[in-house]
């Protein structure tokens, strides 16, 4: 009984998936289709992106006190595992780590924002009024994220490729190998969905696609700041095998910003790119074999 229900789940897992990579190959044939009929849209918020308050001055005081804060729990990670705590403290630590790292990241945008006498409309929020409405916010998430997802896929599947016959015990991100572990608490494995679909987004789409990316924009072209914006997007994660991956996943979160002008599509179309993922791995009963 026990087994038939891991295999059903398993299913659902998998057709969930498929389902959203299919509807996203589709899309990309729409969107061909309309390219060669009548060329490639410029981004419509390019401009309005542009004269975000940003500055470089911000970017780089962010910049050292990300890299301070990063450097301090880095080394206070490195003491818990050498110390010969057991795995219950080691989880608390982690976890008091990455919550600390991001809600300071976030107060310090915040801090910075009133710094400039701005409020959040004015440094992360929609040209117009229509556009912060859930109506016109949740389809355009759902429409970039499956238009990203078969390239994130088939960058994914290049990498797990390429690294496999080096390194196939770390092929795959930390935070997933304590998702499917077994031993790990349920409340480790409740806060990482907590963070990975709430906390992580918000913080990360205001930091890389609220501030840099605008400020890259207004010194160099569309594919030179996205690029830079996604490969640094990629390095914080601190996971070699996932640089592919994430960089063309932060493309497709940076296009998506330039074309709607609304942080709340990349912010949730990062979350449900988190979200499916666990949700995914939580119905398959683990991770699937290197490839």
């Amino acid at each position: 009984m026990l087994a038939t229900v891991a295999h059903t789940n398993a299913a659902l897992g998998g057709m969930l998936f498929l389902g959203f990579l299919v509807a996203g190959m589709v899309f990309w044939i729409v969107l061909a289709h309309e390219a060669f009929q009548t060329g490639v849209r410029a981004p419509k918020y390019l401009e309005w992106l542009q004269q975000r308050h940003w500055s470089g001055g911000d970017l780089l005081h962010v910049g050292i006190w990300v890299s301070a804060f990063f450097l301090f729990f880095f080394t206070m990670g490195s003491w818990a595992r050498h110390a010969g705590l057991d795995q219950h403290w080691l989880h608390v630590i982690a976890a008091l780590q990455n919550s600390l790292l991001q809600l300071l990241l976030g107060g310090l945008l915040v801090v910075r924002m009133r710094g400039c006498c701005r409020d959040f409309r004015d440094s992360f929020g929609p040209r117009d009024e229509e556009d912060v409405r859930w109506a016109h916010v949740v389809p355009s998430i759902l429409k970039y994220y499956v238009l990203a997802l078969p390239a994130v896929f088939s960058a994914a599947w290049i990498s797990q490729f390429l690294v496999r016959p080096f390194d196939a015990e770390h092929s795959f991100q930390p935070v997933l190998v304590f998702f499917t572990d077994a031993s790990t608490p349920d409340w480790f494995r409740w806060w990482l969905v907590g963070v990975a679909v709430i906390l992580a987004p918000i913080v990360e789409e205001a930091l890389f696609r609220g501030v840099m990316l605008p400020v890259l924009l207004r010194k160099y072209g569309i594919w030179t700041s996205l690029m830079v914006c996604s490969v640094l997007f990629a390095l914080v994660h601190g996971h070699l095998p996932s640089m592919l991956p994430l960089t063309v996943l932060g493309f497709g979160l940076g296009a998506a910003y330039l074309y709607t002008g609304n942080l709340l599509v990349p912010i949730g179309m990062h979350a449900l790119f988190n979200g499916v993922n666990l949700l995914v791995l939580m119905l398959a009963g683990g991770l699937p074999d290197p490839i």
